[in-house]
């Protein structure tokens, strides 16, 4: 009777031993796709980032070349509802040749402001 309860005590072992081995396994495989889904979300952001960036500076882009039907060709529908191409581009070509404006630039504002904000520390 002995060795069938020292058996019996070795198979709850095995067996919690394997449950332990799974559960184990589970988590490590739960925080890995926890991490791909954070990283592949963490690169959405810096893609939509870069997208927006490059929207910015090819809109000043068309400034400094006076494609101004190019620059209206990229406003939102609700913003085309409210102006024409034809008044967009005569505001627009008006604004920027009585101001004279000429090579205008796109900037990083979130790092100037750290820039800012770190000459301040020194």
């Amino acid at each position: 009777m002995r060795k069938n309860l020292a058996k019996a005590s070795k198979k709850k072992k095995k067996r919690k031993k394997i449950r332990l081995k799974k559960i184990r396994v589970i988590t490590i495989l739960s925080i890995i796709i926890f991490a791909i889904m954070l990283l592949s979300y963490n690169i959405k952001i810096v893609q939509k980032q870069t997208k927006e960036e490059e929207t910015v500076s090819r809109y000043m882009s068309y400034i400094n070349e006076a494609k101004y039907s190019e620059m209206y060709k990229m406003l939102a529908t609700i913003s085309k509802n409210n102006i024409t191409e034809e008044d967009f581009i005569e505001r627009n070509q008006t604004i920027y040749e009585q101001l004279e404006v000429s090579n205008v630039q796109t900037s990083n504002m979130k790092e100037e402001e750290e820039n800012r904000k770190n000459k301040g520390k020194l």
